[in-house]
Parts: C-alpha cells; sequence; structure tokens
C-alpha cells in the first residue's frame, strides 16, 4: 500500500522564504536578514555619550598634568642650550612666568625679552575690558592661558579617542604634532601673536615640535589609567 503524504509537509511553500526552505536554503535566509534588517540591539553600540563624556574628564585632566609635563622639558632644554652655549640667558618665561616659550613678538614694557604668546593672548583677553597686565599680572595670567590651553586640548583628544581609536595613534605623537601644527605653525602667527614662520629660526621650530611631542605622549601616558579608573 502506498505511503500516506502529511498534509502539511505537502503544503507548497509560499513566497521567496518558503522556496528557499524547501531546497534547502536556511542559512541563506538568515543572511538575507543580516544589518540594516535585524533588530535594533542585536549588535554592539558604538561609543554613547557618556563614555565620550568620561574620554573628556581623562583627556581634561591628563592634559593638564601635561601642560606641567611640558614646561619642566622646556626647562631642561633651555638649560642644556645654555651649557651649550647657544642661549644667553635664563628665560624670562620659563624662570618667571613658568609657561612654556611660544614664539613671541613684541617686547614688554622692561624691553629684555619678547613676551610670550600665552602672555600676549592673555593681554589681548584683558585688553576688551581695558586693562594692560602689569608684570606681576603677567605671572598668573600667562601659566592661565597656557594651562587652559593645555586642558582644553586635553579634553579634545579625550573625546576624540573614545570615538576614533585611531587618535591616540603613536602614543599621542600624532596627537602633539597635530596641535604642533595647528597651534603653533598656523593659528599663532595667524593672530599676530608671533612673527610668520618664515621669520622663526628653524630651531624654534624643532624647539616647539619636540615639545609638542612631549605633551602628546604625556597625555596619552596619564589619559590611559584615568580612563580605565573611571570605567
Amino acid at each position: 500500500m502506498a505511503r500516506a503524504v502529511h498534509p502539511a509537509k505537502s503544503k507548497t511553500p509560499e513566497g521567496i522564504e518558503g522556496e528557499m526552505r524547501s531546497f534547502g536554503r536556511e542559512q541563506a535566509i538568515h543572511e538575507v536578514h543580516r544589518p540594516p534588517f535585524e533588530e535594533e540591539g542585536v549588535y554592539e553600540p558604538g561609543a554613547n555619550v557618556r563614555e565620550v563624556a568620561k574620554g573628556a574628564v581623562a583627556g581634561a585632566i591628563a592634559g593638564l598634568a601635561a601642560g606641567w609635563v611640558m614646561v619642566e622639558f622646556q626647562k631642561i632644554w633651555s638649560k642644556v642650550e645654555k651649557a651649550a652655549g647657544q642661549r644667553d640667558s635664563e628665560s624670562k618665561n620659563l624662570e618667571e612666568h613658568g609657561v612654556p616659550e611660544h614664539r613671541a613678538k613684541n617686547l614688554d614694557e622692561q624691553h629684555d625679552q619678547p613676551d610670550d604668546a600665552t602672555i600676549k593672548t592673555a593681554e589681548a583677553i584683558t585688553g576688551l575690558f581695558g586693562h594692560r597686565l602689569t608684570r606681576e599680572e603677567k605671572k598668573i595670567a600667562g601659566p592661565a592661558v597656557h594651562y587652559a590651553f593645555a586642558v582644553g586640548s586635553g579634553v579634545m583628544y579625550g573625546a576624540a579617542a573614545e570615538l576614533a581609536p585611531q587618535a591616540s595613534s603613536g602614543f599621542g605623537s600624532a596627537f602633539g604634532a597635530a596641535l604642533f601644527l595647528v597651534a603653533d605653525e598656523i593659528a599663532v602667527p595667524a593672530f599676530g601673536l608671533s612673527p610668520n614662520v618664515q621669520g622663526v629660526p628653524l630651531s624654534k621650530h624643532v624647539y616647539g615640535f619636540a615639545s609638542h611631542l612631549v605633551y602628546g605622549v604625556a597625555t596619552e601616558a596619564l589619559r590611559r589609567p584615568i580612563r580605565k579608573a573611571l570605567g
């Protein structure tokens, strides 16, 4: 006697999925439903706002500390240059004001050494309120601008590292090099805070580049453990 055929199994499949099942192509069905067709939450989402905020906080703290490291590095550089006979005197900006040397433009009221670009920035800000910085005020205003910039740069770096890990390439050295190019080579001369690039000796370019590399590497070295501690 002929074997009875189960009605459910003799049913003609409907649509493309039914045809694929009839030919044993169930795996292909799953391939059709890959992103963006699968339901939300199946795949791990990218960095969210909270993670970016944590990265920014870690970058801010690291940037502040790296700003100090940069100052100490430049003090050592200055002493080496003086010992080698390449510098006539100690730097007023480093020794007196406690900020890294950026390219100076105009002499201060004592005409003994050009003011640092950070001090010039502070003078431009206070000038909006009709106030001219005294020698004592420069000792506070210069470092304030320097460390504010260090923190701000650290915030951007920390956030960028969360969104694109490539931002921390070279253990922060790529960040330091980019900061040197944008700040020292473009922005500072553009705002009239220093001579044009062509008017700056090569040694100053090397000095600035090395200083920003130190800042970038120090920022990354500190950002990683801080970010890990934030969870």
